[in-house]
């Protein structure tokens, strides 16, 4: 496992908890709430640059970010 996954996984685990309550808010359904978070996070293991963590500032704008997304779409 690298070590930029599992910075991922790490921050994944402190943070998923909050997120899912922050974009709850926003989307009102629990279920897309969790779809967004998970998204985030598998978006972020696609587009890091290689041996870059992202910090929870960056994870918390890329949730609000998706969040709006889903309900334009």
């Amino acid at each position: 496992m690298t070590a930029q996954l599992l910075d991922v996984t790490r921050l994944y685990v402190a943070e998923q908890g909050r997120l899912r309550a922050y974009v709850r808010r926003i989307l009102r359904n629990p279920a897309s709430a969790e779809d967004v978070v998970q998204q985030v996070f598998v978006n972020m293991l696609g587009r890091l640059p290689q041996g870059e963590a992202p910090s929870p500032a960056y994870v918390l704008q890329a949730v609000r970010n998706l969040a709006h997304k889903h309900l334009r779409d």
